[in-house]
């Protein structure tokens, strides 16, 4: 009998193979990172802040690094703050030191496919050594207590020259008024403090943060304090302890008139900040209705449909 014939064995051109596994990668969509914001060179203030943001989509989503002189930093004064799953990350650096913070910052977008890298170089200058024109923030924002629903105004109003742009952080990240289906306005005509203010509709819970405004010209970068923004539903809910050393915010009304040379305010909202009792070794817990308080007043300024007006914001340190 003759011996059964050996299987045949089928040979796979190497080209189609590689395409063939190709389509497969594709169909799943994966790619290598690419940059969709990168960092920018900065001249910041010496004890001031700087801020470097970068952001990279691919699939899978890619991790951003950041290194300084090769090595990823590290330090008290270094903050790096994640957004969009990691894809986004902010590094926030204050406060600014000469010399020990000036250096070229690398941002690094990693995936599974690939890596890809970008760099931005930070100047930090004391104040005697700022140029002509360096930015001046005139007036920052303030704390503010909005009603849920109602539209906020963060106040922001800057100088230098040539006139810098004025951008906004919340929680040390970006604002992007382009990602709120225009709820999210930053006003851009008009004369100061209305250019540059951010104007939030239809105020939500998750407005509810610290805001900084950054005023960027050509000559550098200048950063204003911070001021926390509170958003309050109508209704308040069930009544909570406040223990010593908690942050508080109340909102209330006035009625009564308003003349220049009153202390009167009409429709004014009433601003309680930071409980304070006295030190004790363990926290306290106030009864309700307990209220302490020291009184201080600080002028706003808000635009409506029918003209700018004036009010009085009163803030009370508790």
């Amino acid at each position: 009998m003759a011996p059964a014939p050996a299987p045949r064995k089928t040979m796979v051109p190497l080209v189609p193979a590689l395409v063939m596994l190709g389509l497969v990668a594709g169909a799943h969509g994966d790619s290598k990172p690419a940059f969709i914001k990168v960092p920018e060179d900065q001249t910041g203030l010496s004890g001031g802040v700087a801020s470097f943001v970068c952001q990279a989509t691919g699939e899978p989503k890619p991790r951003i690094t950041w290194m300084k002189k090769g090595k990823k930093v590290s330090s008290q004064r270094f903050e790096v703050i994640e957004f969009d799953d990691g894809a986004g990350s902010v590094l926030r650096i204050q406060p600014l030191r000469v010399q020990r913070d000036e250096a070229i910052y690398e941002c690094t977008a990693t995936n599974s496919l690939g890596e890809i890298n970008t760099s931005a170089k930070l100047s930090v200058l004391e104040e005697e050594q700022l140029p002509p024109g360096f930015p001046s923030i005139d007036m920052g924002p303030q704390l503010k207590v909005v009603e849920k629903a109602r539209t906020a105004t963060m106040l922001c109003a800057a100088g230098g020259n040539p006139d810098p742009e004025i951008s906004w952080f919340k929680d040390f990240l970006p604002v992007d008024p382009a990602t709120s289906n225009g709820r999210i306005k930053q006003l851009r005509s008009g004369g100061s403090p209305i250019r540059g203010a951010l104007q939030i509709e239809s105020s939500e819970e998750s407005d509810q943060g610290k805001y900084e405004c950054v005023a960027t010209n050509s000559a550098g970068t200048r950063y204003s304090a911070p001021a926390n923004l509170y958003v309050r539903g109508k209704d308040a809910g069930s009544a909570q302890p406040c223990l010593h050393g908690a942050e508080l915010a109340l909102l209330a009304m006035l009625s009564g008139s308003l003349s220049g040379d009153s202390g009167g305010c009409h429709g004014s909202r009433f601003s309680f900040s930071r409980l304070f009792l006295q030190q004790q070794e363990q926290p306290q817990q106030l009864p309700l209705g307990t209220l302490l308080m020291a009184a201080a007043t600080f002028p706003s300024f808000s635009a409506g449909p029918l003209g700018h007006s004036h009010s009085w914001e009163y803030l009370y340190l508790l």
